[in-house]
């Protein structure tokens, strides 16, 4: 585990995590966000950025203290990224361009400690998700900044292939 992480395991909200990707996207160079922070219980998907000629649909969940709780909202997110697949097909276009639109999954950083795990039960699945949604990102957040990775590089973090 990197260094970093193991000085600063903490409890991270939902909104915490949201905020504090917010702040980081705004001081980026070239990117923008798109929308404002949604009131609370309001449906849509949790932020919209831009950078270049790509948008970014971006869920947010947090870091909590209980394993099954940290599993149950991953799953969840999961689900809702890929939901926002309806809202980055251009109605005038017959194809989706995978480059043009980014799912984005985004969490703490802490969830690093247990993603070899993850990826390591569900690797076949893991894989065949990467090439059946090959928009899907998942971006790692904390004071620092944020990571991105694709899908599939998740699964390279820890070295496994």
């Amino acid at each position: 585990m990197p260094e970093y992480l193991v000085k600063r395991l903490t409890f991270m909200t939902n909104k915490i995590t949201e905020s504090t990707l917010r702040a980081h996207i705004e001081r980026r160079s070239n990117w923008k966000l798109i929308d404002q922070p949604r009131s609370n219980g309001e449906n849509g998907v949790d932020a919209v950025a831009s950078f270049e000629s790509t948008l970014f649909l971006i869920e947010v969940i947090g870091y909590k203290r209980t394993g099954s709780a940290r599993s149950k909202d991953f799953f969840e997110v999961f689900w809702r990224a890929i939901s926002r697949l309806d809202m980055s097909v251009d109605s005038q276009c017959t194809t989706h361009n995978p480059n043009a639109v980014k799912l984005v999954i985004a969490l703490p950083s802490e969830f690093l400690r247990g993603m070899s795990q993850r990826t390591r039960h569900y690797t076949e699945a893991w894989k065949r998700i990467a090439d059946a949604f090959p928009e899907l990102e998942v971006w790692f957040v904390d004071e620092a900044g944020f990571n991105r990775y694709s899908w599939l590089q998740v699964m390279q973090l820890e070295g496994r292939f």
